[in-house]
C-alpha cells in the first residue's frame, strides 16, 4: 500500500513584497509598522504534518504553501491556503494535505522576530513538501 515517505519543511520569511506590516490588524499604518525587523524569526521547532498509513494512488511529489503571521507573542495565527502544487491532485487528497500542514503550522515554536530590541509579529510563508507513494 501507497504511504508517505516524507514531508519536508520549508520556512521562507516572506519580507520582498511585504515588508512589515503592523500584522495583527491594526488599520493604521505609520511609518514604524513599514520598517524591516532588525532580526527574524528564529524557528525553534517545526513539526512535520502527521502521515497517514494510506494513499491511493502512484507516486506524487506535493508541494502545500501556506501564509501565516509569526505574532510577537509567539503563535502562529491566520493560517492561510496559499497553493497545493501539481494543481491536478485528487481534490480529496489536496484538500488532506493541506489540512495537516495547518494543522503542523498550528504547533510551530519559534522566538519572533524583533524591531529595535522588541518583538514584533511578521508574515511567513511556509511550504510542506510531500513524497507520496
Amino acid at each position: 500500500m501507497p504511504r508517505f515517505i516524507s514531508a519536508a519543511v520549508i520556512v521562507v520569511f516572506w519580507l520582498a513584497s511585504l515588508s512589515v506590516q503592523s500584522a495583527e490588524g491594526n488599520a493604521q499604518k505609520s511609518e514604524e509598522n513599514q520598517k524591516v525587523p532588525t532580526s527574524q524569526v528564529v524557528i525553534k521547532e517545526k513539526p512535520d504534518p502527521e502521515t497517514r498509513s494510506e494513499v491511493s494512488g502512484t507516486e506524487i511529489n506535493a508541494t502545500v504553501v501556506l501564509r501565516a503571521i509569526f505574532t510577537k507573542s509567539g503563535k502562529v495565527t491566520d493560517i492561510k491556503l496559499v497553493s497545493v502544487t501539481p494543481q491536478d491532485l485528487p481534490k480529496g487528497l489536496a484538500k488532506d494535505i493541506a489540512k495537516r500542514s495547518k494543522k503542523a503550522a498550528q504547533k510551530i515554536k519559534f522566538s519572533p522576530a524583533t524591531r529595535d530590541g522588541n518583538p514584533v509579529s511578521m508574515y511567513v510563508q511556509l511550504e510542506y513538501n510531500f513524497q507520496l507513494y
